[in-house]
């Protein structure tokens, strides 16, 4: 069976954006080396005492299990593997690294998998 058409999934990737979806869910755009530029739903991301919401930060580089869904795949767990606090407590790095991600976002397809470019 082909791995792409499994139901249920996991990838290590980057988070590379997340807006607000809903009611309390952020719709994430990762990037993984194994499926390349994904789009998925964190279902309940922003509620207070929800134990996904630290896992799917901006920057954040991380296990993600997901499902696959009718519009957008659906993170059913999250794990941190690198954090990067450097990186936060620098004010030019973070906009450099979220100019890194917008370039990333707008000029990478969806779903064109890179599987050397994740070496951290």
């Amino acid at each position: 069976m082909n791995e792409r058409r499994l139901r249920v999934y996991s990838t290590e990737a980057i988070v590379l954006g997340r807006r607000d979806w809903g009611e309390a869910d952020r719709l994430m755009t990762l990037f993984s080396p194994t499926y390349g530029k994904l789009r998925a739903v964190a279902p309940g991301a922003r509620k207070p005492l929800t134990r996904k919401s630290g896992h799917v930060e901006l920057f954040t580089r991380g296990h993600f299990v997901l499902a696959k869904g009718r519009t957008f795949d659906k993170i059913t767990q999250a794990h941190t593997e690198a954090y990067y606090i450097r990186l936060r407590a620098n004010l030019k790095a973070v906009a450099q690294a979220a100019l890194v991600c917008e370039l990333a976002d707008r000029f990478v397809p969806e779903g064109d998998a890179h599987p050397r470019s994740m070496t951290c």
